[in-house]
């Protein structure tokens, strides 16, 4: 999936660019969500929770758990959505699942249902 030209012509709009990297990670079209997180990072864009969030999920269907760990190591304050998509990552893709278990507990959160059952599957 190629980005169009009109999307590296202007300043990234955080819906616009969470709506793209929700539809890369729904369609496996992974290369196309790594653009648009390159295109982020060229354009000095630190991801708000919403974006890390969706990029997060991008990398962990890919199965790319180390890039999904990268961004979400990248969020300054964390959000439970942000802590919700890496703990379900953890939960699918890490070789040990105890590690969201252990990412949890010092994470200091309060969780909420998607919490407990990314954790309960780990």
């Amino acid at each position: 999936m190629k980005l169009p030209a009109w999307l590296t012509a202007v300043p990234p709009d955080p819906r616009a660019y969470g709506h793209l990297i929700q539809l890369c990670a729904d369609t496996g079209h992974l290369a196309a969500g790594r653009q648009l997180h390159a295109r982020l990072v060229a354009s000095s864009v630190t991801p708000s929770n919403f974006l890390a969030s969706k990029l997060i999920s991008l990398y962990s269907r890919g199965a790319h758990l180390d890039d999904a760990r990268r961004v979400f190591d990248a969020i300054p304050r964390p959000s439970v959505f942000a802590w919700n998509a890496i703990l379900i990552a953890l939960s699918l893709h890490s070789a040990d699942p105890s590690d969201a278990a252990r990412l949890f507990a010092a994470s200091g959160i309060s969780p909420d249902e998607i919490t407990l059952s990314a954790l309960l599957k780990s």
